[in-house]
C-alpha cells in the first residue's frame, strides 16, 4: 500500500512539472529573479545498519519514550524564464532515539532495557522547477538529483540489573558505524502563498529513489559495570568491515518553506 501511495505521488510531482506557465499565459512580471529560503521538514530514519531485532519497534517512538528528531534546510532559487526555475536545496537531519522498557519478575524489576540511536544526515539536492501562478498563489512540481551523506551511527543496548529489587549492575552492547553515501533521483510538488510584496510560504512534499553504498568499520564493544561504575569485564572493542547497498525506497518528507523574493 505505501508503494502505492508513493507511486501515485511521484505521478502527481512529474505531472505538476510537464505544467508551466507557458501553458496557462500567466503574467509573472512580479516574480522575482532570485528567492532564498528556508525549509523545516518531517525527519527521516533509516536502519539498514541495524540488527533486525526490534528496530522497527524503535524507529518511530512518539509519545512513548524520548526522541529528539527534526531537519531544517535552506535553498536559493533562480527564474530561467517564464515557469521555469533552477534551484539548490541544501538540508540537515539530526536523529536521537530513545527507548526505555522495564522487565519485572513479580513485583520486583529483573532489569532495565535502553535502546539509544543518533545519526546524522546531510543533503545537497540540485533541481529544475516548474511553476504555474493563479492569484497569490504558485504551484510547482520539481526534478531533482539529491546527494545524501549519512553520518556515522552511534547504537547502545543497556542493560541495568536487579536482583531482589536492588541494583547489580549493568552491560552495554555499543556499536559505531561508519556513514555512507546514497544518490538518485527526486521529485517533489507543492505550492506557497504570497503573504506580503516579497514573502511565501507554502508546504512542499517530496520523495526520492535512491541508491545507497556502504563500506566501512562496525566497532562493537561489549562491556560490564557494577553498581559502582567500575569496569568488571569486556571493554575492548572488536572491528569487522561492512560493506552493503542497495535501492533505498521513497521515503515521502513533508516540509514547509518560507522564502522572500530579492
Amino acid at each position: 500500500m505505501k508503494n502505492i501511495i508513493n507511486f501515485i505521488l511521484l505521478l502527481i510531482s512529474l505531472f505538476s512539472f510537464s505544467l508551466s506557465e507557458e501553458s496557462f499565459g500567466q503574467d509573472t512580471t512580479k516574480t522575482k529573479k532570485v528567492e532564498i529560503g528556508i525549509q523545516i521538514s518531517s525527519p527521516e530514519v533509516y536502519s539498514w545498519y541495524s540488527s533486525p531485532t526490534n528496530f522497527a519497534d524503535y524507529m518511530y517512538l512518539w509519545g512513548t519514550s524520548k526522541s529528539n528528531l527534526f531537519a531544517t534546510g535552506v535553498f536559493c532559487q533562480y527564474s530561467l524564464k517564464k515557469g521555469l526555475i533552477v534551484r539548490m536545496r541544501g538540508s540537515y537531519t539530526s536523529t536521537y532515539l530513545k527507548y526505555t522498557d522495564t522487565i519485572y519478575s513479580g513485583v520486583s524489576p529483573n532489569y532495565i532495557y535502553v535502546f539509544q540511536y543518533k545519526q546524522n544526515i546531510f543533503v545537497v539536492a540540485p533541481g529544475i522547477l516548474s511553476k504555474v501562478s493563479l492569484g497569490k498563489f504558485n504551484f510547482y512540481g520539481s526534478l531533482e538529483l539529491p546527494i545524501k551523506i549519512f553520518g556515522d551511527i552511534h547504537k547502545s543496548h543497556t542493560y541495568y540489573f536487579y536482583s531482589n529489587g536492588s541494583y547489580t549492575g549493568y552491560n552495554v552492547d555499543k556499536y559505531d558505524v561508519d556513514g555512507g553515501l546514497a544518490f538518485g533521483i527526486g521529485s517533489s510538488f507543492g505550492f506557497k502563498y504570497l503573504l506580503c510584496k516579497r514573502f511565501f510560504i507554502g508546504p512542499e512534499f517530496s520523495e526520492a529513489i535512491l541508491y545507497h553504498y556502504v563500506d566501512g568499520k562496525v566497532v562493537n564493544t561489549f562491556s560490564g559495570y557494577d553498581v559502582n561504575g567500575n569496569l568488571t569485564y569486556g571493554g575492548k572493542p572488536s572491528t569487522r568491515v561492512s560493506k552493503k547497498s542497495g535501492i533505498l525506497m521513497p521515503l515521502l518528507i513533508f516540509s514547509l518553506n518560507l522564502s522572500y523574493g530579492l
